[in-house]
């Protein structure tokens, strides 16, 4: 292909160009999305462990106000018991008052201390909840900060490649002003092979990245200036530095 090495230069910028905006496609996930994807699952796991710490502390509450309940009639029954002892004189049943009120006696502390253990339990949790609520509004502004560096970046990667679009437009623009042929010709190995031009670096072609026989080196160095050879293994049109 015949064609000036000043339009040579521009139709290996057009290839390099073509490969920076390949990559851009390729691009992967932004860290700062990587980030607020971590930060949001970390958000849902805190939310399920507050929703269940929050059941179990509803379940606590009503069992305390069942141990109340049970309370109070063993304290109803411990004065009856009381009262009952002030008044029998009969041995046997004060034996029996006796041993009810011992009996009684007993529950009311072992309910009592369950309460004790439920409150504690109870307050525990409370202040679980208060230090979840600060990781929680912490995780927060970490999320609305991460997204403001995500959409940064985002914004950023748009215009890098806008720059990239409008310089591929400008150089495609130019070499279909001079040289349509060669802009053609280009076009086509592109569709074949997803590679236009590239570097001939002396003795490889960077679109395979094969060294080439030195058969082919040779006719590559002999080609005449003003005209541009092609890859002997892959197609593509190597320019010379």
């Amino acid at each position: 292909m015949k064609l000036a090495p000043d339009n040579q230069r521009l139709l290996l910028e057009l290839a390099d160009t073509d490969a920076a905006l390949t990559v851009d496609r390729a691009e992967p996930i932004l860290e700062e999305q990587q980030e607020l994807d971590a930060l949001i699952a970390e958000r849902a796991k805190l939310r399920d462990g507050a929703a269940v710490s929050k059941m179990g502390v509803e379940d606590l509450r009503r069992d305390l106000g069942r141990l109340d309940h049970d309370l109070a009639k063993l304290e109803r029954r411990q004065k009856a018991d009381l009262d009952g002892l002030g008044a029998a004189t009969d041995m046997e049943d004060r034996r029996d008052l006796e041993h009810d009120l011992a009996s009684t006696r007993r529950r009311i502390r072992r309910i009592t201390e369950q309460k004790e253990n439920m409150r504690q339990r109870i307050e525990a949790t409370d202040l679980n909840h208060d230090s979840d609520g600060a990781l929680f509004d912490e995780i927060e502004e970490k999320i609305a900060a991460t997204t403001r560096a995500r959409d940064a970046a985002l914004q950023g990667r748009r215009s890098s490649r806008a720059d990239l679009e409008v310089k591929r437009d400008n150089l495609r623009s130019r070499l279909a002003e001079t040289t349509p042929e060669a802009l053609d010709a280009y076009d086509e190995q592109y569709e074949s092979f997803g590679v236009g031009a590239a570097r001939f670096t002396g003795n490889s072609c960077t679109a395979c990245y094969l060294v080439l026989p030195a058969a082919g080196i040779s006719r590559i160095r002999a080609t005449a200036k003003d005209t541009v050879p092609r890859c002997p293994e892959c197609g593509t049109w190597l320019v010379r530095s």
